[in-house]
């Protein structure tokens, strides 16, 4: 018996890493910062027992604290999610992952601009791979 894992809502990736559901998060708002982020509406209509990755809430995240987007009214994901042991180290990983390549690209000063993750999903048909 094989078990297989919810897409993601945003990336259409398996959810193997663990999720969101759609019904812990402000559904209008993520509307309104998908629409802003990539260019486009969510191709679907977003249901309760939708999943929403954790690589993309992250994303979403990091992209709000580190980008200069923090405007409150674009924080759709849950801010107080409980993650057990494996995925809080995740997201430390991810975290201190995104950092340091934040801080590569500022000091390497590249002229060329760097696209951000969810503008490559408007690109895509909102089928793109976690970096």
């Amino acid at each position: 018996m094989s078990f297989q894992k919810a897409l993601c809502l945003i990336c259409k990736c398996p959810t193997a890493d663990g999720a969101v559901l759609a019904v812990h998060v402000d559904k209008d708002k993520l509307q309104t910062w998908f629409l802003n982020v990539c260019g486009n509406e969510l191709a679907e209509e977003i249901l309760d027992e939708d999943t929403i990755c954790y690589f993309c809430a992250w994303q979403a995240e990091f992209l709000w604290k580190f980008d200069e987007m923090s405007d409150e009214a674009l924080v759709w994901w849950p801010r107080n999610i409980d993650l057990d042991d494996d995925a809080r180290e995740l997201r430390k990983h991810f975290f201190g992952t995104k950092r340091q390549l934040l801080w590569y690209f500022t000091c390497a000063r590249i002229d060329s601009p760097v696209v951000p993750f969810f503008a490559q999903v408007a690109a895509s048909d909102n089928a793109v791979k976690h970096p």
